[in-house]
């Protein structure tokens, strides 16, 4: 009976040994469920910015002739929204062509070789960020001054931006969508002009 006894009393503290080791094994699993969703998360986002960082370089380089069609479409993890006191909010993303100037140590890190300057395609959200080097002039222009769309199925966009860019949706430059990417052989510098296809 005594060893009966004893044996009761240890029960409720290996019950909670049990727990607690319980817990943290739950607790591991769903950090490294975390973790692959976010390293999945980022590889897709990497794989958008990649075609659209290629079809930007082929139609810079081209001589003013180039022409490419691209679908750029961002994976539902970053643009799902989020709950802030009970209200549903959309993250605040970037995506947007960058020249940055005068700073050798970002250029360098981005860019491979030394470089005072480059012009970057940028992605930024609340949670991540990247950047990819687009391998073309830094004299190159993006603005949508003197860039006719094909017809009226096409929007002209900047993929800089404007400088009045300072709103949420303005921030946005880089939307879900269709885009025709159009060199220019009228400049004396390389000339990208963007359309998008209005849905």
């Amino acid at each position: 009976m005594f060893l009966n006894s004893r044996g009761q009393e240890s029960a409720p503290f290996e019950l909670l040994i049990a727990v607690i080791l319980m817990t943290f094994v739950i607790y591991i699993g769903l950090n490294a469920m975390n973790t692959l969703n976010k390293n999945v998360c980022e590889s897709q986002v990497d794989s958008a910015l990649t075609k659209m960082q290629k079809a930007i370089e082929n139609v810079a380089k081209s001589g003013g002739f180039g022409q490419q069609k691209v679908s750029f479409d961002l994976p539902q993890c970053v643009q799902t929204k989020y709950t802030v006191k009970g209200e549903s909010a959309p993250r605040s993303i970037t995506v947007k062509v960058e020249r940055v100037t005068n700073q050798e140590r970002v250029c360098q890190t981005i860019c491979s070789g030394v470089r005072n300057q480059c012009i970057v395609l940028k992605f930024q959200s609340d949670s991540y960020g990247k950047q990819k080097c687009l391998d073309i002039s830094i004299l190159t222009d993006f603005s949508d001054a003197e860039c006719e769309a094909p017809d009226d199925s096409w929007t002209s966009v900047n993929l800089m931006g404007s400088a009045d860019s300072t709103s949420l949706d303005k921030s946005f430059v880089i939307t879900r969508g269709i885009y025709q990417l159009q060199g220019m052989s009228s400049t004396s510098t390389p000339k990208v002009c963007a359309f998008k296809k209005n849905n």
